[in-house]
């Protein structure tokens, strides 16, 4: 193992140890120190199982500084063996009580980054700089940040769940709407229609090192919600290969796209294009994000086909040891043969995610506003829709079923249109179970 990762948990001695408490050992009853004492010895003479069982005893005692100091042991004593998932849910459970343990954060940013959770050690190493760190510390998390964004050369994640859902079809509950002065009835099939879904996700990366500085990324991803009535099952597939250069701190990734959406069992789209993205920090415990995408779409229905173009950018910081922030901002074009499937929109959004106790908790809210081109004949007016997007989640890391951990989102969703079609409410509920590898 690297030793510049090694480096990420220096303080052990920072959690001072209380001198009063008491454990039994081998018949005798010790002082906390000596426990710990013992616990040192067995991992000296190989006796790993016997020391971690100290450690953990000992990590629920009643003095809080206890607890602290043998989940601070025992997940370096993870680390050391390979637990890596181990040592996580260690580091977490004592930041639960101490978010401003910073030994503990380092420590598990450390962890996280040995299971091949990037992104998720990335994130705890701007919380850790949010709080401030000495200047030693700085730069040894600095060179860390940075091997973060080389490590991993593949990895993939999973979800499944259910999804209770009011409106999967994202259709109007219209029964009719006025056409010229006269009512067009719409069928059932056409309306909003309510169900409880099977959901999943996968996607998985490889990284190809071909010069420093320089890789080839390829990426692929799939989602779906699947229904009794196939009608409405809705899935979507990508994938993405590209180069990928790091510049100092930045990275920029360029890469070829495709895409393709099946609705109902049959093919709604495809697109083939390209990406361009730079990610960069911006101060001790931001970042900044950048993307361009270009795309050549084709649809079922044939005016809807053309070129699509999108812009994003997005900030994202560590408010405190707890609470991380993210603001976002895009723009989107759709071309289409027909000029009333034109659009332009743009929107805005913010998210919120704070630890609470065994959970992380989240907050979204999104505004996005679509300007059609053209009105469609039929009913004589333009698209000019404005869509909210709100939602809140959580997730319980520490907790599992069968090896994944619960996640938890409510979303709910309002588009206002002057056309009735494109005039919806809907309101979502995902129960999941997730695993990154």
């Amino acid at each position: 193992m690297p030793r510049l990762i090694r480096m990420l948990v220096p303080l052990a001695a920072g959690l001072a140890l209380p001198q009063a408490a008491q454990a039994q050992a081998n018949g005798a009853v010790l002082s906390a120190p000596q426990v710990f004492a013992l616990a040192e010895a067995y991992q000296r003479e190989g006796r790993t199982g016997d020391a971690e069982a100290l450690l953990e005893a000992l990590s629920r005692d009643r003095d809080p500084e206890i607890r602290a100091e043998a989940r601070f042991r025992l997940g370096r004593a993870l680390i050391a063996r390979g637990e890596y998932e181990g040592a996580v849910n260690a580091f977490a459970a004592l930041l639960e009580e101490k978010p401003d343990a910073q030994p503990a954060r380092l420590a598990l940013a450390q962890a996280l980054a040995l299971a091949g959770q990037t992104a998720a050690a990335g994130r705890q190493l701007r919380r850790a700089e949010a709080a401030g760190l000495p200047e030693e510390a700085q730069r040894i998390v600095d060179r860390f940040a940075d091997l973060l964004r080389r490590s991993r050369p593949y990895g993939a994640s999973i979800e499944l769940g259910l999804a209770p859902d009011t409106n999967i079809n994202q259709a109007t509950d219209a029964r009719s709407l006025d056409v010229g002065g006269f009512p067009l009835v719409i069928d059932d099939s056409g309306r909003a229609r309510s169900g409880i879904g099977l959901t999943g996700s996968a996607d998985a990366f490889a990284t190809l090192p071909l010069e420093p500085g320089i890789a080839l990324v390829s990426r692929a991803t799939a989602v779906a919600s699947l229904y009794r009535d196939a009608e409405f099952n809705d899935i979507l597939l990508s994938a993405s290969s590209g180069p990928e250069f790091r510049l100092g701190r930045s990275v920029l990734r360029a890469a070829a796209t495709y895409t393709t959406r099946l609705i109902g069992q049959r093919r709604y789209s495809r697109g083939f294009g390209g990406s361009l993205q730079v990610l960069a920090p911006f101060g001790k415990a931001g970042q900044l994000g950048a993307s361009l995408t270009l795309s050549d779409q084709r649809y079922r229905i044939a005016e809807q086909d053309g070129l699509q173009y999108s812009a994003s950018a997005s900030y994202e910081r560590a408010l405190s040891p707890r609470l991380y922030g993210r603001l976002e901002a895009s723009l989107f074009r759709a071309e289409a043969r027909a000029a009333a499937y034109a659009t332009t929109s743009y929107g805005v959004g913010a998210a919120l995610t704070r630890d609470v106790g065994a959970a992380t908790i989240y907050a979204r809210a999104g505004y996005m506003r679509t300007d059609g081109d053209a009105p469609f004949p039929l009913f004589g007016s333009a698209r000019a829709d404005d869509r909210v997007d709100l939602s809140l989640g959580a997730s319980w890391k520490r907790w599992s079923i069968a090896g994944l951990t619960p996640v938890v989102r409510l979303q709910q969703t309002y588009n206002h249109s002057p056309l009735g079609l494109y005039r919806f409410k809907r309101t979502r509920l995902e129960l999941a179970l997730t695993e990154r590898f």
